[in-house]
């Protein structure tokens, strides 16, 4: 019985650490809009990194859109690092086919993504969808 008891102790402490260690930046966001289209995007982890993959595109009126880009890994290497940051990633923008180095901060239930390419940069901020 006490072996019972341990093991459960246990097994709840584990599953409760890792739901506080979990990322805040993973889950799907909503981006602004590009082009006049704006995506769902799914962020995770991807070994110590973050990564993103275009889930949805649509048109601006909220026609879902189908180019071919749909699963897609569009953003990588986002390290993370203290006070919900990352940096070091890389973009892959859908509408130009450019990629950017970028970077992400937290700014409460917003993404603020950012990237360069060469001295042009460009950002937006993301809304959690799921």
């Amino acid at each position: 019985m006490k072996t019972l008891m341990l093991s459960s102790v246990i097994a709840l402490t584990m599953s409760s650490s890792i739901a506080l260690a979990a990322d805040p930046a993973i889950g799907v966001w909503e981006t602004g809009l590009d082009e006049g289209r704006y995506s769902h995007v799914k962020i995770e982890q991807c070994g110590d990194k973050m990564c993103g993959t275009l889930l949805r595109l649509f048109e601006e009126d909220g026609t879902p859109v189908n180019d071919g880009n749909i699963g897609k890994t569009i953003l990588w290497d986002m390290t993370p690092k203290p006070g919900g940051k990352y940096r070091d990633g890389k973009f892959w923008r859908v509408f130009d086919g450019k990629t950017y180095n970028g970077k992400m901060d937290m700014l409460g239930s917003q993404l603020k993504v950012s990237g360069c390419v060469m001295f042009i940069c460009a950002g937006q901020k993301w809304n959690r969808t799921e």
